[in-house]
């Protein structure tokens, strides 16, 4: 897109600002051998009962105050004194005879400096001097540095306090004292000035129908803003022409001038008017020399906006208007509007360089983020994203009818894909800076490993390596088959990072990053090697069916085996199922292997106990005492009932409780008979019955066994009872 060549345009005050030559002693700059310490002890607006003839005379007042120290400081024959301002609110109510109009002698309405002068309150939260109690009821500005640069420059130094409700009432342009809603600055007809702010607040500071909402400069010279802060302060326009520079507005250098801004934040400033409004709605920088710059390092210029309810045109840069301009270490221009051209930054003429700063979320009908108008600008190292427009260009757009070009290369645009949508005119924008995903190790086991995934901002599409990205931008992280921690982060010199947990589910995952509107995703593959689950160890009983069951878990299902000699009798199926009748008694040690095709397959060191039916009824009977063989012995009697413990296994008694034995003799066929109740599970033990003549000799020779089954024992004596012989029975039990 072609646009009409911009006119130059001269503001107003600049071009009718007049020089007025006071009769005022000669100012110096530096520190004056005279020089001395002013200590103000009221905030009251007065002058009654104060010497101001010099500083010396003042200083032996009773009472000082803050008007009374500027006229005491622009009368004395020296300068570089300091005016200390403890903490309190100094509000300025001796008014201008009219509203419109003001003299420039610190007599009324604002106070006016002549001389080299640092004035130090104790913080600007604790500090405050302000023209009014409300923005509304503002009487004047609240400072004018060397006015309408009536003598030469010198040095002003402000630090530690807070302006506010300043309000410019002048609508006249000439002689231009209707600049600078706080505060006007004048480096004198040479340049030879210098104004040094740090931690100075200026707020809610207005100006009727001139530039500098807040503050103005002249003549160049040299400013340095430390830690300031210019927030909600009005640039207005009662005329057909636009105000100028919401928050400062910069005066063309009659030399070499440099203004510097050190970490200072810009927000929520404007420019406004009746039938029209100017341009920078934060800042305005009108150079008429390529040596005159303006300088931003580590700043914030926010949510700035020209053309308060307006529909006019020439609404032009929303954060900042400039020409020769550089702006790096991470300075932050956001959320600013305008109407026309450049949301962000507008770039009027000469060579500008943009640098490590992070541009976004501003608006305008062309070049949302820059719009460069004449000249060569640079801008590299940025992150430029989500800046908006109605008609071209929401990153980047340049005056090909003036000439304007910029060089854009190596900056972040919001995604790895940049079109030329994003810019009009003559940009070169390639190569520029891409997201990347990376992971380590790119393989994670369930339950057992991660991955370490990192976000980068560092590389360019060509390859180019050593990059960053400014202003600690968002990063989102979000994976398949796993879970990230944490999901949200900040690059940090390009860079973030999040830990990859893999889910139970094999197979190929990834991760992703997310920053602005580009996504990144790097494979991670997904194991689940099998892990033991299940105890290790089982018992089984000899001649009787066991089973138990081991389990792993793993992604697929695993198969298990062993190369351990098992029991006799006993199996292990490839579905963990240990099962069968072992038919000896041991402690086996097996070793169990898991596998699934992830390594490593799992390994579990197993013991099968396999116990004799006499020693599962030791353990059933006599719990840890069952390896106590004077308790749970075959031979011991724990009961002391007379029967051991093997002959209360076999016949299925309990060896703890003192009772009747279950072998039952009787004569009912005239024969000796022996019943006896058998313990089924005791099929480690062999049951004879034997008789005797003698007691001397036992046989089973003469026997016959009625009834054997696994609970009951019947045998009879074949010999008949007589009264000549004697006859014996007994049962006999044993164990192998």
């Amino acid at each position: 897109m072609n646009h009409r060549p911009l006119a130059r345009i001269l503001p107003r005050p600049f071009a009718a600002r007049l020089r007025t030559f006071v009769a005022m002693g000669s100012a110096t700059a530096g520190l004056a051998a005279g020089a001395a310490t002013i200590t103000v002890n009221t905030t009251a607006d007065t002058l009654a009962g104060m010497s101001t003839a010099n500083v010396a005379a003042f200083n032996a007042s009773a009472t000082r105050s803050l008007r009374g120290a500027i006229l005491a400081v622009n009368n004395d024959s020296s300068s570089g004194h300091t005016i200390q301002l403890p903490a309190g609110t100094y509000t300025l109510t001796l008014a201008n005879s009219t509203p419109a109009t003001e003299e420039d002698v610190a007599a009324t309405g604002d106070l006016d400096v002549w001389k080299a002068v640092t004035i130090s309150g104790a913080g600007s939260a604790t500090t405050i001097i302000q023209a009014g109690t409300t923005a509304a009821n503002g009487i004047d500005k609240i400072f004018s540095i060397n006015p309408l640069a009536a003598v030469d420059g010198f040095a002003a130094s402000i630090n530690g306090v807070t302006l506010r409700h300043g309000r410019n009432q002048i609508t006249a342009i000439a002689p231009g004292n209707n600049i600078g809603g706080a505060m006007d600055f004048d480096a004198g007809m040479a340049g030879n000035g210098s104004l040094t702010l740090a931690d100075v607040v200026f707020t809610t500071n207005s100006t009727t129908n001139g530039d500098g909402g807040a503050l103005a400069l002249f003549d160049g010279g040299t400013v340095t803003l430390t830690n300031c802060v210019f927030t909600n302060n009005t640039a207005g326009s009662n005329s057909g022409a636009g105000a100028n520079g919401g928050a400062i507005s910069i005066g063309y250098a009659a030399g070499v001038s440099s203004v510097k801004l050190n970490a200072c934040t810009i927000s929520g400033n404007k420019t406004a008017g009746t039938s029209a409004a100017g341009s920078g709605g934060g800042i305005f920088s009108y150079n008429s020399s390529p040596t005159a710059a303006l300088e931003l390092h580590g700043c914030v210029v926010t949510n700035n906006f020209v053309g308060s309810g307006l529909s006019v045109s020439a609404l032009d840069g929303g954060g900042i208007y400039a020409g020769t301009l550089k702006i790096d270490q991470s300075t932050v221009i956001s959320g600013n509007t305008a109407t026309r051209w450049g949301g962000g930054v507008y770039v009027s003429d000469g060579t500008a360089s943009i640098s490590t700063a992070t541009i976004n979320g501003n608006a305008a009908a062309t070049g949302g983020g820059v719009y460069v108008n004449s000249g060569t600008t640079t801008i590299g190292g940025c992150r430029i994203v989500a800046n908006t427009v109605s008609t071209s260009g929401p990153a980047l757009a340049t005056n090909t009818g003036n000439g304007g070009t910029a060089s854009a290369a190596n900056n972040w645009l919001g995604t790895n894909s940049p079109t030329s949508a994003l810019f009009n005119g003559t940009v070169t924008y390639s190569p520029y800076l891409v997201l990347t995903a990376s992971a380590s190790p790119t393989t994670a086991a369930y339950n057992q490993t991660t991955s370490t995934v990192t976000a980068r901002i560092t590389t360019n599409s060509a390859g180019g390596s050593g990059y960053s990205v400014p202003g600690n931008p968002a990063v989102a992280f979000g994976a398949t088959l796993g879970t990230m921690s944490p999901t949200a982060g900040t690059l940090t010199n390009g860079v973030a990072g999040a830990t990859f947990t893999p889910g139970a589910t094999a197979g190929a995952g990834s991760a992703t990053v997310t920053v602005d509107s580009q996504t990144a995703s790097v494979a991670i593959t997904v194991t689940n090697s099998p892990v033991f689950t299940s105890v290790n160890h089982a018992t089984f009983v000899v001649g009787v069916a066991g089973s138990f069951t081991v389990t792993a878990s793993g992604d697929p299902a695993p198969s298990y085996s062993t190369a351990s000699t098992l029991p006799a009798g006993v199996t292990l199926s490839s579905g963990g199922l240990l099962s069968g009748t072992a038919t000896t008694a041991g402690v086996y040690s097996l070793n169990l292997v898991a596998a699934n095709g992830s390594l490593p397959n799992g390994t579990q060191a197993f013991t099968l106990t396999v116990l004799s039916p006499f020693q599962k009824w030791q353990q059933d009977k006599f719990g840890s005492s069952a390896g106590d063989d004077a308790i749970a012995g075959p031979s011991a009697d724990p009961d002391g009932d007379g029967l051991e413990n093997l002959l209360e296994y076999a016949l299925g008694l309990d060896p703890l409780l003192h009772g009747a034995t279950t072998v039952v003799i009787d004569t009912a066929t005239g024969a000796l008979r022996l019943t006896a109740t058998k313990n089924s599970a005791a099929t480690d033990l062999t049951y004879v019955v034997e008789v005797s003549s003698d007691l001397t000799n036992w046989t089973t020779s003469g026997t016959t066994v009625e009834t054997n089954t696994a609970s009951t024992l019947r045998v009879l004596d074949n010999t008949k009872l007589t009264g000549a012989n004697r006859r014996f029975i007994r049962l006999k039990v044993t164990k192998p």
